[in-house]
């Protein structure tokens, strides 16, 4: 056997995993820009490889749905592990829900998949990534809890509730509109989720004269 014979394997598994690497990009930005109507041709012309290749890869377009919609979690849930070093408790669970609902608000393929594809429930790589976003969201939340500025009856399952939620109303892209997605995320959606949010002021007592 030649250096060349040994080394082949691994120059084409390097191949398969750069072309996985870039089908799953592509179909982020595909499924982003034109939803889950894109074709898997689409995707591998963007990614430039072969529709043969693509198929090795993902035998249906659900499991490139499923990839896509695992990566979108992963991205999440780095940015969430990042700010576990934020000291603002508060703060940082208040850039949590700006990225992630910003990053479902342009993607238009995750907003229909975590809508409408049964995909969360059926794959178990996107269940597994999912679990992991929960987990690091749960410590994030935990810590503004235990700070005294986010309410005890959230739980880390809201999180996801609430990117969605706020993925599903017709905002306007954070580049078209900063202020408006600013006062969403900051002056509505996080003071809903505020220790004390619920508490009525008392009503100022009237006071007669004459």
């Amino acid at each position: 056997m030649t250096i060349d014979d040994a080394t082949a394997p691994r120059r084409q598994r390097a191949d398969a995993e750069r072309n996985r690497r870039a089908l799953i990009d592509a179909a982020v930005e595909v499924f982003g820009e034109r939803g889950l109507d894109a074709t898997v041709a689409q995707v591998a012309a963007r990614a430039g490889v072969g529709q043969g290749t693509a198929f090795r890869h993902f035998p249906t377009k659900e499991h490139l749905i499923a990839a896509t919609v695992r990566d979108m979690l992963e991205r999440i849930t780095a940015t969430a592990t990042q700010l576990l070093d934020e000291s603002d408790p508060l703060l940082a669970l208040r850039e949590l829900l700006h990225a992630g609902s910003e990053m479902m608000i342009k993607n238009q393929g995750f907003k229909d998949a975590t809508a409408n594809s049964p995909v969360l429930e059926e794959d178990p790589h996107v269940q597994a990534a999912h679990e992991h976003l929960l987990e690091v969201s749960g410590l994030l939340l935990s810590r503004a809890q235990a700070a005294g500025v986010i309410r005890a009856d959230v739980t880390p399952e809201d999180i996801p509730l609430l990117l969605c939620a706020v993925s599903a109303t017709d905002i306007p892209r954070r580049e078209e509109q900063p202020a408006l997605m600013g006062a969403l995320l900051r002056d509505r959606l996080l003071r809903a989720l505020r220790a004390g949010c619920t508490r009525r002021r008392p009503r100022r007592q009237r006071t007669h004269t004459g």
